[in-house]
């Protein structure tokens, strides 16, 4: 690769990171989107893939891209099963670079996708940008999935501060990553949330995090996750990971109560909202068991129990 020109920003180096597991198809997609990447001014990009599958299923499929992406590509196995363990490998295999960009696997990134989460970092400093995450369903879904917004994720304006983050779509400065164990927690092995507990460590150590929403990559839904069962348990678990972050990172007795307290008061907000499900229908009934599950797992997580969310591959 050419050399970036000493003109102009200051030169940075990003290693573009996902992982797989099982899903060629989605490794396929996201490649095809990099091909048509522009690179940020004065930045040298690598990308790196880390397969989980022993069998290197997902870097069979990396090879046969390789001519068309226009930076240098190589894919590694992860053995260890779990994304936390993948995670920390492509945070190994990326250093020494300046930043890591994680995207997933079940997404494909806009051309200017890269060049919008650098220039906010150049603009502001932080340690972490993210981006925006829009969908778009593998099959046609159920019109009461639509008509929920179920899958929409939150907008914020380019430059919004924020206290939390994912790997989604997002650009992460090489010395906070130095900076934790880990840094993704390996005991979270299989319940997911290794990103979240990231982020709350960033957070504690007063580190700046801020939203682009010129920066876009587009998630592909597919039909497993468009179903009830999906998006309650899927609600559990995001309030059962606030709550292992809550129980290993900012314990007290104070705290504790406070969990405790929002997840009943999370429980019955639910149970409250159930006679409106009358006039509201499908997507009202389900806002309200997803209040009753997130409410469930803040006090599950408090207590210790933690699903396993990824023992189940979906797109593939």
């Amino acid at each position: 690769m050419t050399a970036p020109e000493t003109s102009g920003p200051t030169p940075i180096s990003v290693a573009i990171c996902a992982l797989t597991y099982l899903r060629p198809r989605g490794v396929a997609r996201l490649l095809e989107s990099v091909a048509e990447l522009e690179i940020p001014e004065n930045c040298e990009v690598e990308m790196i893939i880390v397969d989980n599958d022993p069998e290197g299923s997902g870097c069979a499929e990396v090879e046969r891209h390789r001519d068309s992406v226009p930076m240098p590509l190589r894919c590694v196995v992860e053995p260890r099963r779990g994304i936390p363990a993948a995670r920390n490998r492509a945070v190994a295999e990326s250093a020494p670079s300046d930043f890591v960009a994680f995207v997933d696997d079940d997404e494909a990134c806009d051309p200017r996708w890269l060049v919008e989460l650098v220039d906010l970092q150049r603009r502001t400093g932080a340690d972490v940008v993210d981006g925006r995450v829009d969908v778009e369903f593998e099959s046609e879904p159920p019109r009461w999935i639509v008509e929920g917004g179920f899958f929409e994720r939150p907008r914020f304006p380019t430059g919004h501060v924020k206290n939390w983050s994912t790997t989604s779509s997002v650009l992460v400065s090489r010395d906070l990553l130095d900076s934790l164990e880990g840094p993704f927690n390996e005991s979270m092995v299989l319940t997911g949330g290794s990103d979240t507990h990231l982020f709350q460590r960033a957070r504690l150590q007063g580190r700046l995090m801020v939203h682009s929403n010129d920066s876009v990559v587009t998630e592909l839904i597919p039909a497993s996750r468009t179903n009830f069962r999906w998006l309650v348990r899927r609600e559990y678990r995001r309030g059962n990971t606030l709550s292992y972050c809550l129980r290993d990172l900012e314990w007290s007795p104070v705290r504790g109560l406070k969990r405790v307290g929002a997840g009943l008061y999370s429980i019955l907000r639910g149970l409250g909202s159930l006679p409106l499900t009358v006039v509201g229908g499908r997507p009202a009934l389900v806002r309200a068991v997803r209040h009753m599950a997130f409410g469930a797992g803040e006090i599950s997580g408090l207590l210790g129990f933690n699903p396993q969310e990824y023992r189940t591959i979906h797109g593939r």
